[in-house]
């Protein structure tokens, strides 16, 4: 049963590789191959649609707009690769000043301990000095408790 379906390049019949590849490419197949000026990307030149049919007439204004978007798309990218490296370098910079938040804060945190912990022995100490100067006055006083 044949294909349903046939594809342009691919070997068809009698043809060889190298000649529908030129078909593809919209040469044909009586060309030696070394004639490339005719080459038109899009499939439309000289000979038409991939070297079957009519001449199509070449439309400047369209190639020229083409052209255009194409240099519009690559500004584009030139100021989207711009802003990605701009953001990393934003993104360095956040993370060196969190790194400095986290030290910062870990040195607050020491530092609050190590108050916390004078305080108690510093009212360890008065509550004790206290202590100790009332049961002195007692007893030099006489009081009874």
């Amino acid at each position: 049963m044949p294909p349903k379906f046939s594809r342009p390049g691919f070997s068809r019949g009698g043809e060889s590789e190298a000649e529908s590849k030129r078909a593809l490419l919209g040469g044909n197949s009586d060309d030696d191959g070394e004639d490339y000026e005719d080459f038109d990307p899009s499939g439309v030149g000289k000979r038409g649609r991939g070297g079957r049919g009519p001449a199509a007439p070449r439309d400047d204004a369209a190639l020229r707009r083409a052209r255009q978007e194409v240099s519009d798309v690559v500004e584009i990218m030139r100021q989207n690769v711009s802003k990605v490296l701009e953001r990393g370098d934003h993104l360095e910079d956040i993370e060196d000043k969190s790194e400095r938040l986290m030290d910062s804060s870990i040195a607050f945190k020491r530092g609050t301990k190590k108050l916390t912990w004078n305080m108690w022995w510093q009212h360890i100490k008065v509550g004790t000095y206290s202590l100790n100067r009332l049961a002195c006055n007692r007893l030099l006083c006489g009081c009874k408790v």
